[in-house]
């Protein structure tokens, strides 16, 4: 009887352990699941494009051109600036219209400054297009096939063509 009592006296210090020892694995699981939360890896996102993206990129940065010193100088343009000296460069204030012809020349609509200017990159040149007081306001440009260049002035409510 005496070792029956021992074996109950075990098996109770036994569950009180075994409770005590379920908790605390129970609290160490809960607490792993809690911080393991705030640094979980990041789960990978899919991004589908439609149409399917070219296999070579259409769009490539080539430069920003401001006036006409941006373009490249050969020998023969940098030894006549030098003799010669620079002359003031039409610069770009507020451009909001542009359009190309695909053979080197850009038309850009300079707002604030009251002109449309010729970007010649075959000749590394700018130049302003139509009389000194022609436009108010440029804003837009286009081109047609024919070679015709439509220029909108909001401020005169027209458009002009060259």
């Amino acid at each position: 009887m005496q070792n029956l009592n021992r074996l109950k006296h075990a098996l109770s210090k036994l569950n009180i352990f075994s409770a005590f020892f379920f908790t605390s694995t129970l609290l160490f699981t809960f607490t792993l699941i809690l911080l393991s939360g705030c640094a979980s890896p990041t789960v990978k996102t899919e991004r589908y494009f439609w149409p399917p993206l070219p296999d070579q990129p259409r769009i490539e940065f080539i430069g920003a051109y401001m006036n006409q010193y941006d373009f490249p100088r050969t020998g023969s343009q940098g030894l006549l600036e030098s003799l010669a000296g620079r002359v003031d460069p039409v610069v770009l204030d507020r451009p909001w219209g542009i359009a190309s012809d695909g053979e080197g020349k850009v038309y850009v609509a300079n707002t604030n400054g009251r002109q449309l200017l010729l970007f010649d990159f075959n000749n590394s040149k700018v130049t302003p297009i139509g009389a000194e007081d022609l436009f108010s306001a440029p804003a837009g440009v286009a081109l047609d096939g024919t070679g015709n260049v439509y220029v909108s002035d909001f401020k005169k409510n027209k458009v002009f063509v060259f």
